[in-house]
């Protein structure tokens, strides 16, 4: 931790991220769930605001399963796997998201939600668009009159 935060003074802000991650695993060891949390969110912001998705879903992770198998808050654990899912999924880690749900039964209901809405979203969507906001946009120029076929 501190050969990281010698770099960061030296200028090497792109470890913030780590050196943040770093910090949050350590203090994870002591039994104050209250600093670990705001480690782990210092970590997730410093990875958000510098691009790196997949240390932000490692992170959220990792508090994930702090708040698991430690502190023993499912509120705060449930939280952070979802947003750990969300974050591999948005790097493209398929199979890492589905270890999540598989490790984690409580992403399957996260899960659904997220699909509900994506469906309630186009159900909505299809129901809104009438037949007349269809003729509105639709060009019928190059359809012949009717006469033409008399």
């Amino acid at each position: 931790i501190k050969m990281m935060q010698n770099w960061i003074i030296k200028g090497a802000v792109n470890c913030t991220h780590k050196l943040h991650l770093l910090m949050a695993e350590y203090a994870s060891l002591s039994d104050d769930p209250v600093s670990v949390k705001k480690g782990y969110d210092k970590a997730i912001a410093a990875c958000r605001r510098m691009g790196f998705m997949q240390y932000e879903a490692l992170s959220c992770e990792r508090a994930g399963v702090y708040f698991k198998e430690v502190a023993k808050d499912n509120d705060y654990a449930e939280e952070y796997f979802k947003q750990a899912y969300e974050s591999y999924q948005r790097w493209g880690a398929s199979a890492k998201c589905e270890q999540l749900v598989n490790l984690y039964p409580c992403l399957r209901r996260h899960i659904r939600d997220i699909r509900n809405s994506w469906m309630g979203t186009s159900v909505r969507a299809i129901e809104n668009y009438s037949t007349q906001d269809f003729g509105r946009h639709t060009n019928t120029s190059f359809f012949p009159e009717s006469d033409q076929f008399e």
